[in-house]
């Protein structure tokens, strides 16, 4: 907490504040904080609102970015009290990692942010389920966040539909199945573009591969439609079962089944290690 910045301030309050053990002295404080002198006079007045605690901005996008590195060349010592105010409109995939911060750290969100995760890709082929989208937080260490922002994990992609077969005498024709829809969130992790939710794609039709009797009409087969990827921290749509078939055949019915669909992306992963300042907005689960 910052000393006083006006009124009564004393050097037992100072030395408090920056961990100065007893007996307090002027020259245990030199250069402590920004504009605190490192040599010659020094008095009271000059601890005015200062904190022990580093604070620094990140104002720009950025994919995985890395606090303690950041923090370190933005001249943090390493052991006092970290403070991040996050402006930047994207962050792509944020983790602490799991090397507790020595004076612990505090992540202000604000309103204009987004913290998200990767989208899930495409998914497709018989009886293939959707991809799961990735975190947008992650940590293994104590951290408080108070987030006036976005959290959202990236979107689960979709499942492929159902395949359809026919059979017609001792030939099996095995159709396509449309492909599930990618998730929204970023391209990569190493992206700052944005994916918006992929739509599922219909079944292509597959016909007997040979001849067929005269009179007859060729056996023919179509799939079900992929799902859709689901939008920011939810999860993808199932397949469609709806298939189709026509022509001349002696036998039908489902190849595969379509598979689930992808789940969300966890907005956060290591909630047990979050205190909640303010929790905002946060899209997708919450992992422990």
């Amino acid at each position: 907490m910052a000393l006083p910045s006006t009124g009564l301030i004393t050097l037992t309050a100072v030395g408090s504040e920056f961990g100065i053990t007893q007996p307090q002295t002027f020259t245990k404080l030199y250069g402590k904080a920004a504009g605190i002198p490192s040599s010659g006079y020094i008095g009271l007045t000059h601890f005015y609102g200062k904190s022990n605690a580093f604070t620094f901005t990140i104002a720009a996008s950025a994919a995985q970015p890395n606090i303690r590195s950041l923090a370190t060349a933005a001249g943090w010592n390493g052991a006092a009290p970290l403070i991040v105010n996050i402006t930047a409109p994207l962050i792509n995939s944020l983790d602490l990692g799991s090397t507790a911060f020595a004076g612990g750290i505090t992540l202000n969100v604000s309103a204009g942010t987004r913290i998200g995760g990767v989208g899930a890709s495409m998914s497709g082929g018989a009886g293939i389920g959707g991809n799961p989208g990735s975190f947008a937080f992650k940590t293994r260490v104590p951290v408080t966040i108070n987030n006036q922002g976005i959290i959202s994990g990236g979107g689960g992609s979709g499942s492929a539909g159902d395949g359809r077969f026919v059979d017609y005498n001792t030939t099996r024709t095995i159709s396509d199945d449309g492909y599930g829809g990618s998730g929204q969130g970023f391209a990569s992790f190493s992206s700052l573009t944005v994916n918006g939710q992929g739509f599922g794609l219909s079944a292509t039709r597959r016909e007997h591969p040979g001849a067929v009797l005269g009179g007859q009409t060729k056996p023919w087969a179509i799939g079900g439609r992929g799902g859709d990827g689901g939008t920011w921290g939810m999860g993808g749509n199932a397949g469609s079962g709806i298939t189709d078939y026509g022509g001349s055949y002696t036998a039908t019915g489902i190849s595969i089944r379509a598979a689930p669909a992808g789940a969300p992306g966890p907005a956060v992963d290591g909630n047990s290690f979050v205190a909640w300042a303010n929790a905002g907005t946060r899209l997708g689960g919450l992992i422990n």
